[in-house]
């Protein structure tokens, strides 16, 4: 924490230590979460409900707070605001805008947060909820990029490796663009259907007062997000994050428009007929019961059947009758595997990652092959 970070337990607390700042050089800044753990420099992990999106002018832009130019900023923020507008339609479009709040910074930038229920600190070390979040919001950027056919990884940073990460609160006086445009401007909140119609002229004319929040700031946590998340967390490592190399948000149209419609779930059992867990892993009531060794097993599933082109149609219905089964889930699931392109698993990977699975030498001729061991009769 740094000399003007201090601890906060209410959000009395919070808007009292706000208010005696104002009129300061000290910025009206507060933590995206909270810290029920323990800060971050102690090694906990935060209260994770939220995934904060920052649109802002690039660092190549035209415009420069230190010698502002009102056409520059004008020229600069009709770009990122063209961003913005088709992003937020896109939610609007897709029934995502009432998970997602949204602010204008005040000069040139505006923050959405996409919430979620608080995800338990246990599932991940800190490592894992680093390398778990940025994967999920660097393939967020990579399917907003796909749907809006516009460049956006340099106009955003949804850089969630920084777990002790400052935003602005709403409603306070943004001081640098204060002084940049000779009168008060604020950082104000905003509805995404706001953001949809949003131009340079509004930006201004916005941010000039504080303003009420709009009923549809208030968080609605979006389940679906939280239980994504919370499985790329588990899947992460606690290492160093490299990005996720392979992924292609094309690759699922490409894959809708090759697939083998003559497949239906009948066929399954003659594809797989050489990986006869594939069938008995369908059967199981205890399928998602084992945690991450299901998931593995999950994944190593889908792999299979997209390696044999199966529509997505019928391998959703493969997992249909599972106790656990959650349609939009298990879609996103195999929607992952064929963005990432990723391989089904060697017989090895699941004997370490989901051994419970492994039907052994009795009944499959792939494990007898692989380790030399017979059968037994």
């Amino acid at each position: 924490m740094t000399a003007h970070q201090h601890w906060a337990t209410s959000p009395l607390e919070v808007g009292k230590r706000i208010k005696a700042v104002d009129g300061t050089d000290v910025a009206p800044f507060v933590s995206v979460y909270s810290f029920p753990n323990g800060h971050t420099q102690e090694g906990g992990v935060p209260a994770i409900d939220t995934l904060f999106i920052d649109f802002d002018i690039p660092s190549g832009g035209e415009y420069r707070s230190t010698n502002p130019d009102p056409q520059a900023w004008y020229r600069d923020m009709s770009a990122l605001l063209t961003r913005v507008r088709e992003v937020c339609r896109l939610l609007v479009r897709e029934g995502l805008d009432h998970h997602y709040r949204a602010a204008l910074s005040g000069h040139k930038g505006v923050h959405l947060y996409l919430d979620f229920p608080t995800i338990d600190p246990d599932e991940g070390t800190p490592g894992q909820f680093k390398n778990g979040m940025r994967q999920y919001a660097d393939e967020l950027i990579s399917y907003l990029e796909s749907q809006t056919y516009l460049d956006l990884e340099a106009w955003v940073d949804v850089d969630s490796s920084d777990l002790a990460r400052l935003c602005r609160l709403p409603n306070t006086r943004h001081s640098g663009a204060s002084v940049a445009f000779d009168e008060d401007r604020y950082c104000v909140p905003v509805s995404i259907r706001e953001l949809a119609n949003i131009t340079p002229n509004e930006y201004a004319k916005l941010t000039r007062s504080p303003r009420p929040v709009p009923k549809e700031c208030r968080r609605n946590p979006s389940h679906r997000a939280h239980d994504v998340l919370t499985q790329y967390i588990r899947d992460a490592t606690g290492g160093h994050y490299r990005g996720a190399s392979r992924f292609d948000p094309k690759a699922l149209e490409r894959y809708e428009d090759e697939q083998n419609e003559d497949l239906t779930l009948e066929d399954v059992p003659f594809l797989m007929s050489r990986k006869p867990c594939i069938g008995a892993f369908r059967e199981r009531a205890d399928m998602f019961a084992h945690g991450a060794a299901s998931h593995a097993m999950e994944l190593n599933v889908i792999a299979h059947l997209v390696e044999e082109r199966v529509p997505i149609d019928v391998i959703v219905e493969f997992f249909s009758d599972a106790p656990e089964f959650n349609e939009e889930f298990t879609r996103h699931q195999i929607e992952k595997v064929i963005a990432h392109q990723l391989n089904p698993y060697r017989c090895d990977t699941i004997w370490a990652q989901a051994e419970m699975f492994c039907l052994g030498p009795d009944e499959c001729d792939l494990y007898s092959r692989y380790t030399g061991t017979e059968a037994t009769h």
